[in-house]
Formats: C-alpha cells, structure tokens, sequence
C-alpha cells in the first residue's frame, strides 16, 4: 500500500513530480541492493531479530513519510523504507522455511498469499479511501504505523520452532 501512495504523497506535499522516478527507484534500488546484507545478516542471528528490525525500519518509515515535504526527507525516507522492503523480502523466504520445514514449502507460501495478497490490496484501497475522505494520507501512514507496531509485537513474541523429536 505505501508503494502505491508514497508519490502521491510526498507530490501533495510539494516534492516536484519530477522526482518521482528517482524516488521510486531510490525504495526499490535500496531494497534491491541491502538484499544480500539482509540474507547474511539472517544467517547470522534468528530470523525473528531481522523480522524485528526490518518492521522497525519499515514503522520508523512511516513517521518520517509524515514529514517527507522535500526532497531530503523523501530520500531519507526512500532510504529507510528500502532498507526494511528488503529485509521483509528475505525475512518472509527464511521465516517460512525455517518454521514449517522446507518440504511443503511451496504449498504453505502459495496458501499464506491467500490472505497477503487481499490484505495488501486491502491496504492500498483504504489508504486511497482515508485520502479521499480526509485529503491527506495522514492517518493512513499512522495506521499502517501501529499495524507494523502489532506487526513487531507478534514478531517478538512468535516462538521459535523445536526441532522435532526423534522416535529412534
């Protein structure tokens, strides 16, 4: 939903169209490039800690998005978002495979894209929605603010898995 409206945005607050392609390329050349940071850094500790950190990027984010009403901030924001976009992009491969095994992996992904496909167009459409109402995206971005906060909460409270026990 913020990759949708985050132009949009920062245009209503006076950032010039004109800078709209770097600003998107800025979010995903970010998100792109920390990437492989993302998958050593999750080899290196449990997934749930980089789980963790790229919400908190990704809530951090959004505040700043509140603000983005020039060209710095907007990059500062690019920046910040990119960075937990990449870190959620690993972090949803590892956390899969590392909580339900790897042999039905693909069954179970395909099954949680049932819900985190209408959920995310759901998103999108409200924030639209709350823009149209209010003219601003405002309480959309603090919305989306206190979902990763529940986001980071069910995060740090999922228990990490137990090794199976053998019946050898």
């Amino acid at each position: 939903a913020v990759n949708v409206h985050a132009v949009p945005s920062v245009e209503d607050r006076g950032v010039s169209p004109a800078f709209s392609g770097a600003f998107v390329f800025i979010i995903m050349g970010t998100a792109a490039l920390s990437s492989y940071a993302w998958g050593a850094f999750m080899d290196k500790v449990h997934v749930r800690w980089g789980t963790a950190l790229a919400t908190v990027l990704s809530a951090v984010a959004m505040i700043i998005l509140l603000f983005a009403d020039n060209i710095p901030v907007a990059i500062v924001f690019g920046v910040v978002f990119g960075l937990g976009t990449g870190g959620w992009t690993i972090a949803q491969t590892v956390i899969f495979a590392n909580y339900y095994g790897r042999r039905h992996l693909g069954a179970i992904r395909g099954l949680s894209q049932l819900l985190a496909g209408p959920v995310s167009a759901t998103g999108a459409v409200l924030a639209g929605a709350i823009k149209d109402l209010t003219e601003s995206y405002e309480l959309a971005f603090l919305i989306f603010f206190v979902a990763l906060v529940v986001v980071l909460m069910a995060v740090l409270l999922a228990k990490p898995p137990r090794k199976p026990v053998s019946n050898a």
